[in-house]
Parts: C-alpha cells; structure tokens; sequence
C-alpha cells in the first residue's frame, strides 16, 4: 500500500486530498463491519458512510432503523454494492486493517506540518508550457495522468496561471465535453468548425483510446504507468497516420524522484516492460525515453504479407472459373 500512495503523492502537494479520502474509506470500513458485520464493496464512487444510512440515535425505534437501513442497502446493491461477512475473514485481517489506518493517519499527520503552496514541480512545469505555447502556438499540447484528483489539480493551477486549459476525466465523458474536445483538438474536423478555446489539454487515460487529438504535436506524461502500453495509447492520440500534421512530435515524461523510485520502482519496471515490447513486437517510436532501441522488423514483416495476401493464386482462379462454369444456366438446363 506504501508504494501505491507514493506513486501518487509525490506528483503534487495537493494530492493529499487523496491521502485523506483514502484514510476516510478505510474507517469507513472499519465501521460498516461493527455495525453490518460485513466488508463492503463497491465498485463505483466514495462508499457511502454507514452513520448516514444507519440512524443510531436513541430516539429511533430499532424496528424502523433496520427496514430504513434495508432499503438503503438495496438501493446501494444496484449501483454494484455487495458485501463480504465477516465470519469468512482471515484471523488477522482486522490487525491489518488497523495497521493499514495507523499509517494512513500518520502520513497525513506529517503531510498536514508541510507547506501546502510549495509544489516546484508545478511551478516549473507552467514555466515550461507558457515557453512552448509563445514559441509555437500552433502545436497544442496534450498532459496526461493517472489519477483524476491531478488533473483536477493541474485545470486549477493553470487557469491560475492564465494558461487556455481543458480538463477532461471519467467523470466529465459528458457529449458537451468531448465535442469541444474534437473542434480543439482534432485536425480530421472540418475547417470551419475547428476551434482554438483550448491550447492545452489536460486528462487521465480516459481519453488514451478512441479520440484523435493531432493538432496536438507535444504530450507530457505528468506520471508515468507501470504498464507502459499505456504510453504508448497516448502517443497514438496524436501520432495519426491518416492525416500528419507536424514533422516531429515532443514527448516529455515525468519519472518519481530517487526516494519515489526507491519505493515505486517505476522508472525501472515500465522500462524493462518497455525494452521487452520493443524486442518482441518491434517499434518505431521512442515514447520512454531517448535511449530506447527500436526495432521495427514486424513492419517489413507485415508488408510482406499484405503483398503475399493480395495476390491470387492459381487455386483462386481454378476456383472462381469452376463455380461460374457450375453455376451456367445453359449448364443448368443440359443436365
């Protein structure tokens, strides 16, 4: 669990608002199995609190709280709630939960004693988008990251900074949205319906599959997956083949610090996933780092087929003549 909260609390000081939802849910938790003798899950949002459900007060009569609670809980189990007894736990699960809390409560102790504006990460980062929209304004740029509580953080910030910014979530896959995502940052839209509200587009993975964003020629991967294909997903949002819009495309990448990497091991685990991509499927694109070794030897390969594919071969034409001689009428009509 430590590597999990570090993956993501050192990209920004606000992202202990992350930290303190967790510790939340966690005590959350803790309370659902004394008063349901039940583990909740739920696959979709915040877990509703159990005192809000449940009314303890002494002036409830037992009998109303539980039909109150019952229908409560059915509501719930439609949205994809459902819950584990107790009775099945491990032994110790509770001493870790506990354990789990104790740490929880303890980070955000310690994150609560720092300074909450000083984040030279961000700051940097601003200096360096304002240097790349005033020297080519025609290249937007797409920043993706995991987590949605960052991309909330970065809309915030730089609004503040005056910069023409666009955020876009799973939460915010609204039709509005995404159509002001395609007139701004799609060169497939017509002429006369592209726009230029948004120079900068900021989103989680969300939007790594199905848009074209090519009028962006420049992608900052604010954090780094350990599954590097999805790098590689993003890229492919503005690296479109149907329609090339600049010569050569930025990509920037944001890896933890040492102490991050020595807990998250980031940098090192999407690296090696990375080098095994390139050795196995081949690639003609460094999306990582400048040190990768692209081997592109499936693209030969793969021409190769399609040529081999596309000709006919004597046993097509043997076929095709035999089923139009069979299929004669006049043939028909003598047998």
């Amino acid at each position: 669990m430590v590597s999990s909260i570090l993956g993501e609390i050192h990209l920004s000081v606000d992202l202990y608002k992350s930290l303190d939802n967790m510790l939340a849910n966690y005590l959350n938790i803790r309370k659902w199995a004394e008063v349901r003798h039940t583990i909740p899950v739920f696959k979709k949002g915040m877990l509703p609190d159990i005192e809000e459900l449940y009314d303890t007060t002494d002036d409830v009569i037992p009998e109303t709280a539980d039909k109150e609670m019952d229908a409560a809980i059915e509501k719930l189990q439609t949205r994809g709630l459902f819950e584990i007894k107790t009775e099945y736990l491990r032994d110790d699960f509770f001493r870790e939960l506990d354990e789990d809390i104790q740490l929880l409560q303890g980070l955000k102790n310690e994150w609560d004693a720092i300074e909450k504006e000083n984040d030279p990460k961000l700051k940097e980062f601003i200096n360096i988008l304002k240097k790349q929209l005033k020297e080519d304004p025609a290249r937007k740029i797409i920043v993706f990251s995991q987590f949605a509580d960052t991309i909330n953080y970065l809309e915030k910030k730089l609004k503040e900074a005056n910069l023409p910014v666009f955020s876009y979530t799973a939460l915010k896959a609204t039709a509005s949205n995404k159509e002001t995502i395609r007139v701004n940052f799609d060169a497939g839209c017509k002429k006369n319906e592209q726009k230029d509200d948004y120079h900068i587009l900021v989103a989680t993975d969300a939007i790594s599959e199905g848009y074209n964003l090519h009028r962006a020629g420049t992608i900052f991967n604010y954090d780094i997956p350990y599954n590097p294909t999805r790098i590689i997903q993003r890229v492919g949002r503005i690296n479109r083949i149907n329609k090339k819009v600049f010569d050569k495309l930025f990509i920037f990448n944001y890896f933890p610090t040492d102490i991050g990497e020595s807990e998250t091991r980031i940098q090192e685990i999407s690296t090696l996933k990375m080098t095994m991509i390139h050795a196995i499927m081949g690639e003609d694109t460094k999306v990582l780092n400048s040190n990768e070794e692209l081997q592109a030897f499936f693209v030969e390969q793969y021409k190769t087929l399609i040529e081999i594919n596309e000709q006919k071969s004597w046993s097509t034409e043997y076929y095709a003549t035999l089923h139009e001689f069979t299929d004669s009428p006049d043939l028909k009509k003598a047998l």
